[in-house]
């Protein structure tokens, strides 16, 4: 009985996949293929609607990555003033000496970071560091002694 069988068999998936291939789906059909095709089109939505967020946003200028920024960031603003920035996001502080005679700054930096990835450039008015690539430049709220200035990692 097993060639018959095995020949009913072929003409049953014969039958079955014309069937198949002549009906028109169910567009309500609960099938994986439906569930892919439906959580495709929610993602396709959402990124429409995270696209459409960033570009009415109110930051879109200041989230635009794709912009690369000529040269250095500029000491001075067009009025003059000295700008401060701190791209790096570090903490800092200014404070006193216990004599009350100096100014301190203090930079909180990675611990591990090697310092020859940190340039220091002292002006009277303002501090500019650049720190691994990334500008921080201060202003100082005092005028300050240049040439008895000093910086050291503690």
């Amino acid at each position: 009985m097993l060639p018959k069988l095995k020949e009913d068999l072929v003409v049953l998936v014969e039958d079955s996949l014309h069937k198949k291939a002549t009906e028109t789906p169910n567009p309500n059909a609960y099938t994986p293929e439906s569930r892919v095709n439906y959580f495709q089109e929610l993602k396709e939505q959402k990124e429409a609607q995270e696209e459409e967020a960033k570009k009415n946003s109110m930051f879109a200028d200041y989230n635009d990555h794709t912009k690369k920024r000529e040269g250095p960031i500029p000491v001075h603003n067009k009025d003059g003033a000295v700008l401060q920035c701190n791209e790096g996001k570090y903490e800092w502080l200014f404070s006193e000496s216990k004599d009350g005679r100096s100014i301190i700054l203090t930079i909180q930096i990675p611990k591990y970071m090697s310092t020859t990835l940190i340039n220091i450039d002292l002006n009277p008015t303002y501090v500019r560091m650049d720190i691994k690539g990334k500008t921080t430049q201060l202003l100082i709220p005092e005028e300050i002694i240049v040439e008895k200035s000093k910086s050291e990692r503690s």
